[in-house]
């Protein structure tokens, strides 16, 4: 709702304010790399506050030895609880990965993976928000902890865990 009425509604953040969807499409053309994206949330799923994310990508560079594709996309569920600064929430993750094109020098490593193969995620996780704004931030702080789990249990070819702590801190300059 509430389309623009000039370029300064997009950059003050007031265009298409209303209900608390956001949309956010991308796409970086390159000769080394090219990726792109799109990325759906709705915050307020069925009319509670659970948060719905809608996520797809594509990825694909010239790496040093090979060459590297990417496809997949995500759905991610969070609840906030409301009153407080409290966020908790899981993401899924599937990617389809193709190596190809390995050259005859590259690592071992790359040689293991060459091919098609997918990785599967699920990444369970909690954040503490005190910022000013989520759209234009000028003070406060957010912390969020995440783990992520990538296994052969769940459909992929990968297996391996990864714990990770973010802080963000705002303040105008």
């Amino acid at each position: 709702s509430d389309p623009p009425k000039s370029f300064s509604d997009f950059v003050e953040g007031t265009a298409f304010a209303g209900a608390g969807q956001s949309l956010r499409i991308s796409f970086d053309p390159g000769t080394e790399r090219t990726r792109f994206g799109i990325d759906f949330r709705e915050p307020y799923f069925l009319g509670y506050p659970l948060g719905l994310n809608v996520s797809g990508f594509g990825y694909d560079r010239n790496r040093f030895f090979y060459r590297e594709k990417r496809m997949g996309g995500g759905i991610g569920f969070d609840y906030r609880f409301e009153e407080t600064p409290w966020v908790i929430g899981t993401d899924f993750r599937f990617e389809r990965l193709d190596i190809r094109n390995v050259d005859n020098d590259a690592p071992k490593g790359v040689f293991d993976v060459r091919g098609a193969s997918s990785l599967h995620t699920i990444s369970p996780w909690i954040s503490y928000d005190k910022r000013d704004s989520i759209v234009f931030p000028t003070s406060g702080h957010m912390i969020r902890l995440s783990f992520e789990n990538a296994g052969s249990w769940n459909g992929g070819d990968y297996d391996f865990n990864k714990a990770v702590i973010g802080i963000d801190k705002y303040f105008t300059t």
